[in-house]
């Protein structure tokens, strides 16, 4: 198992008594794999959008705001880093080729 520090980028790596090498397959744990149930809440994407149109974070009056920014939150992403990137940037190109009509 491998343990990363997000804020120093610091590895640390246990193995099972007996094994050599870490090499093999490897993949990335999620908390199902421990847990039988979350241990936060999962804001569906429609209610994500519903809370920033309700904060004035997305403008009511931009025509299919709503159903644009699900489909972009709903969207297959490569990781959380991913997705941290590229959904402000999709938001900003669909604001940004409508206020341009």
């Amino acid at each position: 198992m491998e343990y990363r520090d997000s804020s120093t980028g610091e590895t640390r790596t246990w193995l099972a008594n007996g094994a050599r090498d870490p090499g093999g397959e490897t993949f990335t744990m999620h908390c199902a794999d421990c847990h039988n149930r979350p241990g936060h809440e999962f804001e569906l994407p429609g209610e994500a959008a519903d809370r920033a149109m309700a904060a004035g974070l997305i403008p009511a009056t931009l025509p299919f705001a709503h159903k644009t920014a699900v489909q972009i939150l709903k969207a297959a992403y490569a990781s959380n880093d991913d997705a941290v990137k590229k959904i402000p940037l999709a938001f900003a190109a669909f604001t940004n080729g409508i206020m341009r009509v």
